[in-house]
């Protein structure tokens, strides 16, 4: 068996030059990445069409070494048979090879002109981008977070791939920090933080949006003061549950059409940044969007307890308001776990 790389495809031919080869592979790789691979193992294998001559060869130079012993009339007609074996792939070989038609340049433009069509849209940068980052009052703001997820398709590589890297930044004194970037991208996705501000969100996908001819060399988020809601977090007994992850996401916008426009983040509290029950039960977000028609759903988890296996599930089965919330007298009961009793943990939270 072959050994495989996280993140790679292991492609299985019959050349046991090529088979159990590791190929690069995006998750999540767009279309015309995943359809370009089996072309590309059916060129290997065309190259390695003389593979079987040379296990042929091998072979009549075993059974030579072996049949020593034997008489030279006997020799004589395992070589031949070798010999015949050797023609035949050779015909085999020269017939599956590709015939030139006389129009080398020809065929190298269209060969050309379909690699091109298979590379994604990617759209032109200076190199870097210099992010702004004020708040409502124009001032800029210091230590703000940004997160860069940035995708360009490189083809400087041995095999043309398409690349991800994700980068974190922290805004200076001035408000400003630069973007690092390739001088051509494929999607470039820009998250803004900062505690008590709404958080932000923009990209630059060119496939999804194709007005988009070049990377602007500077971009600019105004963050907006944060509003609070919370709420509190009982078991069946009406008692206080300490330590429980309360996660909110915003529903409001459709950040894959954000078209380098900054729009409110789905994602308010997640993972590292979600907040947790205090002593008495109690949470609070202070980085909601104004406005009290908005939806705003909550996620809670902990090891103990049944929690929400979907945004909102507990909240909307217990009929949770978001005036309740906005007030921050909202109960959310978790029943307690059966496996509890078994003393078997969630290992989500």
């Amino acid at each position: 068996m072959w050994p495989s790389r996280p993140g790679w495809v292991t492609v299985a031919v019959g050349d046991p030059e090529t088979a159990g080869a590791a190929i690069p592979h995006r998750r999540n790789a767009p279309d015309w990445l995943s359809h370009s691979r089996p072309r590309e193992v059916w060129q290997t294998v065309r190259r390695r069409i003389s593979v079987p001559r040379r296990i042929a060869y091998s072979n009549c130079m075993v059974r030579d070494v072996f049949m020593e012993g034997f008489p030279v009339a006997t020799r004589c007609r395992s070589w031949l048979t070798c010999l015949a074996v050797l023609v035949i792939t050779r015909i085999a070989s020269g017939a599956d090879a590709p015939k030139s038609d006389g129009k080398p340049a020809a065929k190298a433009a269209a060969q050309s002109d379909q690699a091109a069509d298979q590379e994604p849209k990617q759209i032109p940068t200076k190199g870097s981008m210099l992010v702004r980052v004020i708040g409502p009052d124009g001032q800029p703001i210091e230590g703000a977070k940004l997160f860069a997820n940035v995708s360009w398709f490189d083809l400087k590589a041995a095999k043309a791939r398409s690349v991800i890297e994700n980068n974190h930044y922290l805004t200076g004194r001035d408000g400003t920090v630069a973007i690092k970037l390739p001088k051509l991208v494929e999607d470039v996705r820009l998250w803004a933080r900062k505690e008590g501000h709404v958080p932000m969100f923009a990209s630059w996908w060119p496939m999804v949006s194709p007005e988009f001819s070049a990377m602007p060399e500077e971009f600019t988020y105004s963050l907006q003061d944060g509003t609070t809601l919370g709420g509190i977090v009982t078991n069946d007994e009406g008692e206080p549950i300490e330590g429980v992850q309360v996660e909110a996401s915003y529903h409001g916008t459709d950040f894959r059409k954000s078209g380098g426009r900054a729009v409110f983040d789905n994602l308010l509290a997640f993972g590292d940044g979600a907040v947790r029950t205090d002593f008495e039960g109690r949470w609070q977000l202070n980085n909601v969007p104004p406005g009290d028609d908005i939806d705003i759903q909550i996620r809670l988890c902990h090891p103990k307890y049944i929690g929400d296996d979907e945004w909102g599930r507990l909240q909307k089965e217990q009929q949770v308001t978001l005036a309740s919330l906005r007030d921050e007298t909202a109960v959310i009961v978790m029943p307690l776990r059966l496996e509890e009793r078994q003393e078997v943990a969630n290992p989500l939270c």
